[in-house]
């Protein structure tokens, strides 16, 4: 398969989404800006009213749907979509337009490793990059607007291959065991399961666009290495030597097409103009050199 079906962006965070409405609100306005495309249905839960309802985007039932994202706390899921009764579709078979948002508690249980993500998502046809010029441009603007409301520890731009762009494997389990699914793709997605509570330290493999948080890069730098060859020097000292090492490294390694800084000291790497162009020899060449840059910290077979 040479041919791009589908294209989506997806950050992570383990902040609380609740707290941040407003801006997620008028984010999610700007992707229907962006898009052109005026959202047709949404799909609104909170964790104590589960909802599969489908409601018409109409102004009426939006204006609601805003006193509901204050009341109905804590949110469960809220999903736009484009164009009608496309929801229960994939965006590539309708060429429409999916911006979703999963909420999920910080951590729901003691420790570290009982971390889901939350997360925001656009998954949308192709067709859309070609309106007008500065669509990439927007796209990429739009990622990192959600990085910076959400505080996001990890995030990608994905060329669909077949391999779901989320994180839920029950949700998606038809999706992945279907013929469309390598059995490779399905052990990777299955490492991808077990590096949910860990995003801020590992990364899925490279994408075409690639959202590093300051831990990545610090293990890029060689985080573990420092500290286990001098354990005295202290963790703040540590941290920014390789920080600093890391952005050299990724600064020096030429896969890329653009560099983006982020706040709390991240960065967007993409390689080359266009998702679009993810099949081209060059693109791909560049795909295979960062994943040698990012081994350390990527979770891919």
């Amino acid at each position: 398969m040479n041919k791009v079906r589908a294209i989506g962006l997806t950050i992570y965070t383990y902040s609380v989404l609740e707290e941040k409405t407003d801006q997620l609100w008028e984010w999610f306005q700007k992707v229907e800006k962006w898009s052109g495309r005026f959202y047709e249905d949404f799909v609104f839960a909170s964790r104590d009213k589960e909802s599969s309802r489908i409601w018409r985007a109409t102004s009426k039932n939006k204006e609601n749907l805003y006193g509901r994202l204050q009341t109905e706390l804590p949110w469960d899921v809220l999903i736009f979509s484009w164009p009608k009764n496309s929801l229960r579709s994939n965006p590539y078979h309708v060429e429409g337009v999916h911006i979703s948002m999963k909420s999920c508690p910080q951590p729901w249980k003691g420790g570290e490793s009982y971390r889901i993500p939350s997360y925001l998502s656009i998954i949308f046809n192709p067709d859309i990059l070609f309106q007008f010029p500065l669509s990439i441009e927007g796209f990429l603007q739009l990622g990192i607007e959600a990085w910076e409301i959400i505080q996001g520890v990890y995030g990608f731009v994905d060329v669909e291959t077949g391999v779901p762009l989320q994180d839920n494997l029950l949700r998606n389990i038809a999706h992945i065991m279907s013929n469309l699914v390598p059995p490779d793709h399905f052990e990777e997605f299955q490492q991808w399961q077990s590096a949910i509570p860990v995003l801020d330290k590992k990364i899925w493999k490279p994408f075409w666009g690639n959202f590093l948080g300051s831990k990545h890069i610090e293990e890029i730098g060689g985080f573990k290495e420092l500290r286990k060859a001098d354990p005295y020097t202290p963790y703040d000292e540590v941290s920014r030597i390789v920080y600093e090492k890391g952005i050299e490294i990724l600064r020096n390694c030429q896969y890329y097409e653009e560099w983006h800084n982020l706040k709390n000291k991240g960065v967007l790497l993409t390689l080359s103009q266009s998702p679009t162009d993810w099949f081209q020899e060059e693109t791909q060449t560049r795909r295979e050199g960062l994943g040698k840059i990012l081994k350390k910290v990527a979770i891919s077979i």
